[in-house]
């Protein structure tokens, strides 16, 4: 058990008498007095003072050296708390809306894609997005959990108002983190041309009606190829070729210019040719230009723009890294 508290380790100092009252004049004056001096502040204690008082009061050092232990690791899980929670607290995302898959009328729904890049520090789950002023709707069609480090496609639906004189100024995500916080955050554009400015989404309603060419399903297979499934809905057959960047050759099966029969889903098998490495084919966004033409005109055929570039950068990187 412990003993009474310690001493004081500082010196009795005397007490010091206050100086009297001095008259500095004979006018009449508010009586002064000198203020009264400070208390001395006791000097900290020595290593060896410390010790001393250890052992004339009988603490084992095992507990003395516990409680040192104690007290370094209650500051180390302080730390690493403060830590964790600034790690949660930071959510670091990159995010694009694709260009819708098909067609679409005027005020009516355009189903499209949001591809969300969790750049970390720990995974997040997306449960909402929003345009910012209101003046479109864009639904999620689930929540969708994204691991850091990881891409996810996200299903979406935009409804644009057309009422609105402008259009919307930003794209929001709601994101829920390991924490259990809920919040909104405006995620990082992808860069260059990569997916569907905001801006564009005021020209679905300038276009009362667009008839394209669906694109149900784009995709990158284990064997490197991209696979596009399409339907030729205009009532006759067209033909589809894809441009590419000089020094690249876009091949296909069937082989372009490909026939899409009509009314008929037609299933094209895309791979990239590198015949030099320019730079051109190497920039960072360079499959987004691809031009897809039906009957030499562009536009009709749009598929998912980001997994497309994705495809066609990794191609060029194999071939010329």
């Amino acid at each position: 058990m412990l003993g009474p508290a310690p001493e004081s380790f500082s010196e009795p100092r005397e007490r010091e008498t206050p100086a009297p009252d001095v008259v500095t004049s004979l006018d009449a004056v508010p009586e002064q007095r000198s203020a009264p001096p400070s208390p001395p502040r006791p000097r900290p204690p020595s290593l060896d003072e410390v010790w001393a008082w250890l052992r004339r009061h009988r603490v084992p050092l095992a507990l003395a050296f516990g409680a040192a232990a104690v007290g370094a690791l209650l500051a180390t899980g302080v730390t690493e708390r403060s830590q964790l929670l600034e790690a949660r607290s930071t959510v670091r995302l990159l995010a694009a809306m694709t260009w819708p898959h098909g067609g679409w009328s005027s005020g009516q729904p355009i189903p499209l894609g949001v591809v969300v890049v969790n750049a970390g520090p720990e995974p997040v789950t997306v449960t909402a997005a929003r345009l910012a002023d209101a003046r479109a709707e864009l639904r999620l069609a689930e929540a969708e959990t994204v691991p850091a480090g990881c891409t996810r496609h996200l299903s979406a639906t935009l409804v644009p108002d057309c009422a609105s004189t402008r259009g919307p100024s930003g794209l929001f995500l709601t994101v829920a983190t390991t924490d259990g916080a809920t919040r909104e955050v405006p995620p990082g554009a992808l860069g260059g041309d990569l997916g569907m400015p905001v801006s564009a989404v005021a020209g679905f309603c300038d276009t009362t009606s667009f008839e394209g060419i669906p694109v149900w399903r784009t995709a990158v297979d284990d064997d490197g190829r991209l696979t596009l499934q399409l339907r030729n809905t205009t009532g006759q057959p067209v033909e589809l070729t894809v441009g590419a960047p000089p020094g690249t050759r876009i091949v296909g099966e069937p082989e372009l210019p490909a026939t899409l029969p009509t009314d008929r889903s037609t299933v094209v098998r895309l791979a990239v040719e590198v015949d030099r490495c320019t730079s051109a084919a190497q920039r960072a966004d360079a499959g987004g230009q691809l031009d897809f033409q039906v009957d030499g005109e562009t536009g009709v055929v749009m598929p998912d723009q980001l997994t497309v570039a994705g495809w066609f950068a990794q191609e060029v990187a194999r071939a010329c890294g």
